[in-house]
């Protein structure tokens, strides 16, 4: 199973950030696990604080506008592109089940 960090150190940050990432993955249809780190020492010794919020997703990351939250149309254009090979490969979700026998 995919996996996001979410690097913060801010309560209200990382509560609006874990909204919106819940909203974007609900919006493409995707399951992803979703962790805080929220550790001084290690947002230190990775050199994060000067861009939090901070994403990492399959070993890079990414942060946009540091010490504002990500909203939900920012991470679903986001995940859009890195999840593309999972929501090309899923099939149709449009909500309707197949016609057949009743």
């Amino acid at each position: 199973m995919e996996e996001i960090i979410l690097w913060e150190s801010s309560v209200e940050t990382i509560r609006a950030c874990e909204l919106a990432i819940s909203q974007a993955l609900r919006n493409l249809g995707l399951k992803v696990r979703v962790t805080v780190n929220s550790e001084p020492p290690l947002i230190s010794r990775n050199q994060l604080w000067d861009r939090l919020p901070v994403l990492e997703i399959r070993d890079q990351r990414w942060s946009l506008q540091p010490g504002r939250a990500f909203t939900a149309d920012q991470l679903t254009r986001l995940f859009s592109n890195i999840f593309a090979d999972e929501l090309q490969a899923k099939p149709d979700a449009g909500g309707e089940k197949p016609a057949g026998p009743e």
